[in-house]
């Protein structure tokens, strides 16, 4: 079994974390956390030496990734540029409300050897007996304290839904505005008491249009957007309309007057905001909440008719259940990504992450079928972005991989050499890494010089403690100065280490070693078969793929993604992320898209050498790279390999047979449909191949006209109708027909 031994009265070295969750706080909480954590180290009598402080003011103690101060912390342990023994903290709910703060404390101590110690505890020993059981009633208290306040404001917003009918928060649906209702405080001031939903004659008629057209005209979402968006009468401040934004009006209650509350229980995992519908028991519903836009019978004949192509939609996205009788599904399993460039790929128009959309097309003469996946911008469905171009998604991956391997791998011969491009690389990044440090001031110098000359005081106070004959109080007092100054030593010996270890981490992170590692890891996934890790590592690397509505193409890429801790060193902190690809061919603005953070993804197991994930870039965030000058990136057109369709490449032999076929004798001869090859014949006269000019339509042969001569023929030998037509294996009527065109004036009998 292994020992752990926590020795306060050693010198440990700490920094110290202070949080405050929101802007209506106490600004100076943070400081408050700080002064407490410094009042019980003093109290104790413990020699530790303080390092660094981290704060992060106005963030929420749910989320991990959201907090830069947390994250800095964290990526200077992890690297090795500060190293403390202790993190100290006021209170464990400081540091994180969420359950992955165990987690986090076991891999500091594991990896790392620092220790997470509160103050509120008096700086328990974690590791103990008594320390364990601490730790996990904090955590318990840290996540349940979220629980509890979230308890206590959801029965005080029923309490006001039910007996005051108030607005419980959120935003106002289209339609709607709140209505202060005044209440006189014991001060005898005047104050909002609560706020009611009452209707916004500005919109309520917009929405009350949405309902008339889905009723009438069986419109759905998709054509209500578009409509939306197209009609002048509704101002612009309204604007855009998506189909999500029509379904929600037309799903919601409250246009009939019902306010339906408690629908949903949120919660966060892993950084991600989880919604879970909860029982319909625990749903509130106040019928006569406020006055309603339409009618009730209006709102239900609506219901009824998104509850059928709910039905449809459900029926034809049927799958088969995979999991074996499992009861319990796991609330926030992540996302396994089907295609490489997922999240990736973004409209230049409007900035929206482009959708990929599967096709499929069936020959209905020969029943074989091709399957195709499109890049498709989904704001183009609601005609809120012009971008209609439609990228095959197997055609832009090709491009992007053999793009992004030309660009960062060495050619195949050189082996584990690196590429041309990295000696100038290293060379840019030492030139601004020494343009940060020449405007920063150089405090090096200064703790040195401090340094000496405190180790000459230490040795002055050292020879004095040493007479035995030195007074009491003046003992006191040098032994008093004598501490104070040892600390500080201790201090500044750790600040010229923390700027050794920058330097040194610096080197490490240029090192072509590792560099190459980095690269072949790369290499390695990109050949695989897995495209969720595929795009994991992509994403350190390309920023966007912006798509125009002209076809062109845009790479954005960076190859900083292969310095672990590159894009943090680089940031500028007024800088953006550089120029956006100017959109070309476009009238008028056009409404952008806001970027949300990326879902967790979900891999089998971390790539090699990634310990605690990367530190360099934090993939699901589109703004991974805000910050960094526009000379860190690579932007470059693709030019897609285009596949020519089969009219296009039969084009000329299509137009020769032409002279001699008839447009069903074509298509019968190559298998395919006629508009098919009426396209190939526009193909070839676009192309400049002779067409001949005839009617599109030629009249068809006449059997009975052409055989009229030889069925006369049997007639005269004395044959019936009847054997006639059982001879030609024809009716009795295409017999007669033949008779009479062959005995009719003019015909071979006439």
């Amino acid at each position: 079994m292994l020992h752990h031994a926590f020795d306060p009265s050693k010198p440990y070295k700490f920094v110290q974390y202070g949080r405050m969750s929101s802007d209506k706080q106490n600004p100076r909480s943070p400081d408050q956390q700080f002064d407490s954590i410094s009042g019980v180290i003093r109290r104790q009598g413990h020699r530790w030496v303080h390092l660094r402080d981290y704060r992060d003011d106005a963030r929420s103690g749910r989320y991990m990734m959201k907090r830069p101060g947390l994250q800095t912390m964290l990526r200077d342990l992890r690297t090795g540029m500060v190293q403390p023994d202790l993190i100290l903290v006021d209170t464990l709910e400081r540091l994180g409300r969420n359950d992955e703060i165990p987690t986090l404390r076991q891999e500091l101590y594991h990896k790392h050897g620092i220790l997470v110690l509160t103050a509120d505890s008096g700086f328990a020993d974690p590791l103990s007996v008594p320390g364990r059981a601490l730790g996990f009633v904090e955590s318990i208290r840290s996540t349940e304290d979220g629980r509890v306040k979230a308890h206590n404001v959801l029965r005080g917003k029923k309490d006001l839904i039910l007996h005051k009918k108030a607005w419980p928060g959120g935003p106002v649906p289209l339609g709607f505005r709140l209505q202060s209702v005044m209440k006189t405080a014991a001060s005898g001031n005047t104050e909002v008491d609560y706020n009611r939903l009452v209707r916004d004659p500005a919109s309520d008629w917009i929405a009350e249009r949405l309902f008339r057209q889905t009723d009438e005209l069986g419109w759905g979402t998709t054509r209500l957007a578009r409509h939306c968006n197209d009609d002048p009468a509704i101002p612009e401040s309204f604007k855009p309309f998506s189909p999500w934004t029509a379904g929600y009006i037309l799903d919601n209650p409250l246009y009939k007057g019902e306010l339906r509350w408690n629908e949903h229980a949120t919660g966060i995992i892993n950084d991600t905001r989880v919604l879970q519908a909860n029982p319909q028991e625990e749903w509130l519903r106040v019928p006569d909440f406020c006055d309603s836009i339409v009618p009730v019978e209006l709102w239900d004949r609506v219901q009824a008719l998104r509850q059928q192509r709910r039905q449809q939609i459900i029926a034809g996205r049927q799958r088969q259940d995979n999991t074996d009788g499992k009861q319990i599904a796991p609330p926030a399993p992540g996302l396994a990504l089907k295609y490489l460039l997922s999240g990736l790929v973004r409209c230049g128009h409007c900035g929206a992450s482009m959708r990929p959309s599967p096709s499929k097309f069936t020959n209905q003469n020969t029943g074989k079928v091709w399957r195709r996946t499109y890049y498709v911008c989904p704001s183009y469905i609601a005609r809120t972005c012009p971008n209609g171009h439609y990228l095959p998604e197997d055609a832009l991956r090709e491009t992007v991989v053999a793009r992004i391997r030309a660009r960062l791998f060495p050619p195949p011969p050189l082996g584990r050499q690196l590429p041309d491009w990295f000696p100038g690389l290293v060379e840019q990044v030492q030139q601004e890494l020494q343009r940060q440090a020449q405007q920063q001031p150089d405090e090096r110098a200064a703790w040195e010089q401090e340094k000496k000359d405190l180790e000459e005081r230490v040795a002055g106070w050292s020879l004095s403690l040493a007479n035995p004959r030195l007074d009491a109080s003046l003992r006191a007092d040098i032994e008093n100065q004598y501490g104070q100054t040892k600390a500080r030593l201790a201090q500044l010996q750790q600040l010229l280490a923390d700027q050794a270890g920058k330097e040194g981490y610096m080197c490490r992170m240029l090192d072509p070693d590792l560099v190459v590692d980095r690269l072949r890891r790369l290499g390695e996934v990109l050949a695989g078969n897995n495209p969720t890790q595929g795009n994991i590592e992509l994403s350190r690397h390309v920023e966007r793929i912006a798509c125009f509505a002209d076809g062109q193409v845009v790479l954005r890429s960076t190859p900083l993604g292969i310095f672990d801790g590159g894009v943090q060193w680089l940031r500028r902190p007024q800088g953006g992320s550089g120029a956006t690809a100017a959109v070309k061919g476009v009238s008028g603005p056009v409404a952008q898209v806001q970027p949300r953070r990326r879902a967790p993804l979900r891999v089998e197991e971390p790539a090699a050498g990634d310990d605690h994930g990367d530190s360099a870039v934090d993939i699901a965030d589109p703004a991974r790279f805000a910050g960094l000058d526009a000379c860190w990136f690579w932007e470059e057109p693709l030019e897609l390999p285009r596949s020519l369709s089969w009219a296009e490449a039969h084009a000329a032999e299509v137009a020769r047979l032409r002279t001699t076929l008839t447009m069903e004798q074509l298509a019968a001869h190559f298998g395919k449909t006629i508009p098919t090859i009426r396209n190939a014949l526009r193909k070839a006269a676009a192309s400049g191949v002779p067409v001949p000019d005839l009617p599109r339509k030629q009249p068809r042969a006449c059997w009975a006209e052409e055989h009229a001569a030889e069925i006369a023929a049997l007639k005269r030998e004395g044959k019936s109708t009847l054997e006639i037509a059982e001879h030609f294996g024809k009716s009795a009527t295409t017999i007669r027909a033949a008779l009479q065109r062959a005995y009719s004036p003019g015909g071979v009998a006439g």
